[in-house]
């Protein structure tokens, strides 16, 4: 599966909805029509303004999406994504996309990059929804550097906040995403605890401190 198919595959996951480029989170909010609008309400004009250059953006995106599916080049679309999180703010529904930009400095081999962007994006508590896909792209920059016992720290942790968030991962899907990080870590008779620790955790700082205390009993 390609990076833009798994890509369309994580938004479908999320959101049952209308399917364009972008995946299902993108909605455009074209609703609201000019002609229903007081032309002394300026809440409303605001809204309409904030719609339509939402609609902008997922155009340019959709655009850039198509042409880098057919180059293999991100650069443009990389600087699209910049341009739009970083001057204009998103002006649609789709705070995953934010995490797009970080999948799209992996591609590149640009892992400092998306590491401290993703740093940045995971402080605080407003993208608490999209804290799993953070941890995600994390794990793919650990384990391409091969420190194996983070990686699966924070793989623990991607899948905390997707259970949290309401949206349990499957048997299947938790199998792949842990044993083989469980092997690389010689920690296959911890496999069970590791679950345990997953889904009975409150915090992640709970998570990793109980982490932490299972190694030193193991050495």
């Amino acid at each position: 599966m390609g990076f833009f198919s798994k890509l369309t595959s994580k938004m479908q996951e999320r959101q049952p909805a209308k399917a364009n480029v972008l995946g299902q989170d993108a909605v455009k909010l074209n609703g609201i029509k000019e002609m229903d609008v007081p032309n002394d309400d300026e809440y409303l004009k605001n809204l309409i303004a904030r719609n339509k250059k939402g609609d902008e953006q997922i155009d340019r995106i959709n655009k850039e999406t198509q042409l880098s599916k057919k180059t293999g080049d991100f650069t443009n679309l990389i600087n699209v994504y910049e341009d739009i999180i970083f001057n204009e703010g998103l002006c649609f529904r789709g705070k995953p996309h934010l995490v797009t930009l970080a999948e799209l400095y992996y591609k590149k081999g640009e892992f400092d990059r998306a590491w401290g962007y993703l740093s940045n994006l995971g402080r605080g508590s407003e993208n608490a929804e999209i804290m799993d896909l953070i941890r995600d792209v994390q794990v793919k920059i650990l384990k391409k550097e091969e420190k194996y016992i983070d990686a699966l720290v924070y793989q623990m942790a991607a899948l905390f906040y997707q259970n949290t968030n309401g949206i349990k991962p499957t048997d299947k899907k938790i199998e792949s995403k842990l044993r083989g990080l469980v092997k690389k870590c010689n920690l296959e008779d911890k496999y069970d605890y590791i679950l345990y620790l997953i889904f009975n955790s409150k915090y992640e700082i709970d998570l990793r401190h109980n982490f932490k205390e299972m190694l030193k009993v193991k050495k």
